[in-house]
């Protein structure tokens, strides 16, 4: 049988912890890798994701991006709108090649 994990080290694994660094860097798929995934999205999705971003924008101070959990490993990324104009920029990209 193990011990339970104290509070301090069950801390650590928290949404808390994670915040306080950019959430690309504990990823396995990257930031980019995830952009890329995004442009390959139905377009009625990614615009859904784009109204989204703008409405949480629009909300106020420090309504300037969006977290957006990733499918493929579950971790989650702060959007905003220069990050999603790179992803229409991939799809653009990849439809004219």
């Amino acid at each position: 049988m193990t011990a339970p994990l104290d509070a301090e080290v069950e801390g650590w694994w928290s949404k808390e912890a994670f915040s306080v660094v950019p959430l690309h860097f504990f990823c396995n798929c990257s930031l980019k890798g995830f952009q890329g995934r995004i442009a390959g999205l139905p377009v009625a999705e990614l615009e859904r994701m784009v109204a989204e971003v703008q409405n949480h924008s629009a909300a106020g101070p420090g309504g300037s991006s969006h977290l957006v959990k990733c499918h493929w490993c579950a971790s989650e990324y702060e959007l905003d709108e220069p990050a999603l104009e790179a992803v229409f920029a991939m799809r653009a990209e990849a439809e004219r090649s």
